[in-house]
C-alpha cells in the first residue's frame, strides 16, 4: 500500500489516484466499505460464462492463427473456468468446482482433471498450503484445441494480502472529546439457515489515539480530514497493545457528491502540486515529461465554485490543496483551464519499514532470511538479515504445488514491526513467473 512506502516519483504519488481516473477508485470503494490493505479473504465466485451457458466456452484467438497464444499467458485472456473448489481427490489431480452461483438457485459443478503436463500454480497461499483446499479460489485455461484439458489452473488462497491485516475494521461510532480515543462498531453477521448459532450482533470496540499513532484519510472533501462519526477505520495495533493503535486508516464518505459520469472520459492531467494561490482559487500543477529527457511542463488550474475536490492519504487537517501533493485534474469542456474535479493525493506514510529483495539464503530453523537489495543510483545492493516474528503473517504467490516455503531465489516483501530494523510483521514471498 501507498501508505506503507516513500514514495519517490510523481507516478508513484499518482498511482490511487489514476484508479479513482478509470475505475471509481478505492476512495469511491471507502464510501461502501472499510479500506483493506490486502486482498479478501473470501474471494468471490466468477462464473466463466451465464449460468445458463456451459461453463466450458471455447474463446476467439487473441492473435493470427499462425501466432497462437499460450492459454492464460496474457492478461487479456480471460480463465475458460472459474469458480470455488468444493472437493480434491487423496492424489490432488481431480477437482470439483463450483461456478455459476445465482441467487436463488442451486450452484452449478464440474470437475478439473490436473494432468501431467497441466501448469498448477498456487498464490495467496499460507506457508505449506501450496496444495489443492477446499475453498480455494481457481482459475482454469484450456488446453489449445481442447474442450477438456486444461493447460494453466491457478489456485487462490487467502493469504496473498501485502501486509498485515487490520486487527480491527467497522464504523466510527463515537469520537472522545479530546480526541484521545474512539468507539468501532463492527458489523454483525446474519443468521444462515439450519445454523442457529450463526448469527452474530454488532459489537463496539475502544481504541486509543495516542501521540505516536499515525492517521490517515482518504475520500474526504476540503477540511474534512478529521477522525468523525461515521467513518469508516482499519486499525492496525501496536505492538504487544490490545487496544492502542498504530496506525488508523479512515475512510470518508464523498461519494453522494460525486457524479459518476466525472471521470469517464479521463483525467485532462496528471502530476504535482508546484504552487498555491493565495485564495486558494488556482494551483499550478507540474506535469512530467512523456519523453525522457525532455523538460516537465506546468499548466494553471482553476477552482471553480462547482468544483469538486478529493483527498486521500493525507493526515489530520491535511485535506487543503498544498505544494508537493500528487494531483489528477479532470478540466471542463467549455472552460479549459477550469476543473470540475480534482483529486489530490498526499505524502504521508506509516511509520511501519519494508524491505524487499531476491532472497539468498534461508536460515536452518526458518526463522530467518537473508534477501539482497537492490542498488541504489550510485551505490552498491547489499545484503540484509530478516527476522521473521513470532505471530508474523505469510503469505506465497506464483509458487507450484508444494512450493509454498522460504527458498533462495523466492522475491520476499517484508514489513516490518514498529520500530524494528529487522523483524518482520509480514511477508509475501512470490515465486518466478510461470
Amino acid at each position: 500500500m501507498m501508505w506503507l512506502n516513500k514514495i519517490k516519483s510523481v507516478t508513484m504519488w499518482l498511482a490511487p489516484l489514476l484508479v479513482l481516473a478509470v475505475g471509481g477508485g478505492w476512495w469511491l470503494e471507502a464510501a461502501d466499505k472499510p479500506a483493506k490493505p490486502g486482498k479478501s479473504d473470501k474471494p468471490p465466485v466468477k462464473p466463466a460464462n451465464k449460468p445458463d451457458k456451459p461453463v466450458v466456452k471455447p474463446g476467439k484467438p487473441a492473435v493470427k492463427p499462425d501466432k497462437p497464444v499460450k492459454p492464460g499467458a496474457k492478461k487479456g485472456n480471460p480463465a475458460d473456468i472459474q469458480g470455488i473448489v468444493k472437493e480434491v481427490s487423496g492424489d490432488q489431480k481431480t477437482v470439483t468446482v463450483i461456478y455459476g452461483k445465482v441467487k436463488g438457485e442451486d450452484p452449478k459443478t464440474t470437475t478439473l482433471q490436473l494432468g501431467d503436463k497441466t501448469t498448477v500454480l498456487f498464490t495467496g497461499v499460507g506457508l505449506g498450503e501450496a496444495k489443492v483446499q477446499k475453498g480455494y479460489h481457481v482459475q482454469a485455461w484450456l488446453a489449445e484445441k481442447s474442450k477438456d484439458s486444461y493447460a494453466r489452473v491457478v489456485f487462490s488462497g487467502p493469504a496473498g494480502g501485502k501486509g498485515p491485516p487490520p486487527a480491527v475494521t467497522g464504523i466510527v461510532s463515537t469520537v472522545a472529546n479530546d480526541g484521545k480515543s474512539l468507539t468501532i462498531t463492527l458489523p454483525g453477521k446474519k443468521k444462515v439457515k439450519n445454523q442457529p448459532d450463526s448469527e452474530e450482533k454488532p459489537k463496539e470496540v475502544a481504541i486509543k489515539l495516542t501521540p505516536k499513532t499515525t492517521q490517515l484519510f482518504s475520500g474526504v472533501g476540503p477540511g474534512e480530514a478529521k477522525a468523525v462519526k461515521g467513518l469508516q477505520a482499519s486499525v492496525w495495533l501496536s505492538k504487544a497493545s490490545k487496544d492502542s493503535a498504530a496506525l488508523v486508516h479512515f475512510g470518508g464518505s464523498f461519494k453522494a457528491a460525486f457524479k459518476k459520469n466525472d471521470g469517464n472520459k479521463g483525467p485532462s492531467n496528471a502530476g504535482q502540486v508546484s504552487a498555491v494561490a493565495s485564495d486558494g482559487k488556482s494551483f499550478s500543477l507540474k506535469i512530467p515529461a512523456k519523453v525522457k529527457g525532455e523538460q516537465p511542463t506546468t499548466v494553471e488550474v482553476k477552482l471553480g465554485s462547482t468544483t469538486k475536490q478529493l483527498f486521500g492519504n493525507v493526515g489530520p487537517g491535511g485535506a487543503k490543496i498544498q505544494v508537493g501533493y500528487g494531483a489528477v485534474v479532470w478540466l471542463d469542456d467549455k472552460a479549459k483551464d477550469t476543473a470540475t474535479l480534482a483529486a489530490f493525493s498526499g505524502p504521508i506514510k506509516s511509520k511501519q519499514a519494508m524491505v524487499a529483495g531476491a532472497v539468498k539464503a534461508v536460515a536452518n530453523d526458518g526463522k530467518s532470511f537473508t534477501i539482497h537489495l537492490p542498488a541504489k543510483k550510485g551505490g552498491e545492493g547489499k545484503d540484509v538479515e530478516v527476522k521473521i516474528g513470532s505471530d508474523a503473517r505469510i503469505g506465497f504467490n506464483n509458487v507450484a504445488a508444494g512450493g509454498a516455503r522460504i527458498t533462495t531465489g523466492y522475491h520476499a516483501h517484508a514489513w516490518l514491526e514498529d520500530g524494528s530494523k529487522d523483524t518482520a510483521v509480514s511477508v509475501v514471498f512470490s515465486g518466478a513467473k510461470k
